[in-house]
């Protein structure tokens, strides 16, 4: 489904980033955002509607069914968007980077999902990466920031400006996904994929900041020599669209290592993707658990929220250091 005039509202705009061997990121817009009910979001309006999108910078956009009615929606043009401050603009263009706003017009959304919010009253979209990707992309989420980068002269420079020391991991092909193919894309790549290795086995691992926590996925488990008997069975974690339950299960790991870094112990929920019951609505998501149970490791708004990271997605890396706000993969439970 087609939308149009997309504006990203920018609530101040950065001086020029980091700069090392002629690497300059200049920053476009800092974003603010607030963690609720453990992930991301972003306050904005459709149509004048007050609403929070959720941030996914590993998915495409998404608009759930039940906004279209709510926010006025025709079958087939959404007339205004805008995420953060807005000030009066004159008509749209494709694309217009400004002092204080972004604009893009014919924005494409997926429109799925069967619940009536993200989880939070109002958050009924998701800003995928299909509008981030078009920027280098940091999460600053010790000041509730997010900051669009556009950078020039950084191939093979780090981008971690504020760490010289920080972990780099390389977006790789995805398993399972038909589309593989260049550009790194949301489209060619519904999700950001990376190497990682648990108690030393290699495993592709990918973000998805709509889950609030990391995972591994049971058959992955498996093979790493965890028995479902063995491993205390906790809350079943929801479908991010559709709301049917995958039953969890909790258990330590010695190790997870990622781009660098390493988790010792790490404690991890483990997750089934047995079919949801008949009698619950499958609106789409069907394809997505598809991907998320051959990845192994799911990464999700855990990893953002405890840790500082930049998606350059120019260079096809990720960048990020632990930023102190709270342990990844701690004993929670």
């Amino acid at each position: 489904m087609r939308f149009v005039a997309i504006l990203l509202g920018i609530a101040a705009v950065l001086g020029a980033g980091a700069a090392r061997a002629g690497c300059t990121l200049d920053a476009v817009a800092n974003l603010p955002v607030h963690i609720e009910d453990g992930r991301i979001f972003l306050s904005g309006s459709v149509n004048g509607h007050q609403l929070d999108f959720l941030v996914n910078p590993a998915y495409r956009s998404v608009m759930l069914n039940a906004a279209k009615r709510d926010l006025e929606m025709s079958s087939y043009k959404l007339v205004r968007t805008v995420l953060g401050y807005e000030k009066p603009d004159p008509p749209f263009g494709i694309v217009n980077e400004g002092p204080d706003k972004v604009v893009i017009d014919q924005m494409t959304y997926v429109v799925k999902g069967s619940l009536p919010d993200f989880g939070v009253p109002g958050s009924v979209a998701m800003l995928g990466a299909d509008v981030l990707d078009r920027f280098d992309l940091e999460f600053d989420l010790a000041d509730n920031l997010i900051i669009l980068y556009r950078p020039s002269g950084c191939d093979g420079v780090q981008e971690g400006y504020w760490d010289r020391h920080a972990a780099a991991a390389e977006m790789v092909p995805g398993l399972g996904q038909g589309t593989n193919a260049e550009p790194l894309n949301a489209y060619n790549f519904p999700f950001v994929t990376l190497r990682a290795e648990v108690d030393g086995q290699p495993v592709r691992a990918i973000i998805d900041a709509g889950q609030r926590h990391s995972f591994l996925s049971l058959t992955t488990a498996h093979e790493l020599g965890a028995d479902r008997e063995d491993m205390p069975e906790i809350d079943a974690m929801p479908d991010l669209f559709d709301g049917y339950s995958h039953r969890t299960w909790y258990r330590d790991f010695a190790t997870v290592s990622l781009g660098g870094e390493t988790i010792s112990p790490a404690w991890l929920r483990v997750r089934s993707f047995d079919s949801a019951p008949a009698s619950k609505p499958r609106t789409g998501s069907l394809v997505r658990d598809s991907v998320l149970n051959e990845a192994g490791l799911v990464l999700g708004a855990d990893f953002l929220i405890s840790h500082r990271v930049l998606f350059s997605f120019s260079q096809h890396k990720v960048y990020f250091t632990n930023s102190g706000i709270k342990p990844f993969l701690g004993k929670e439970i």
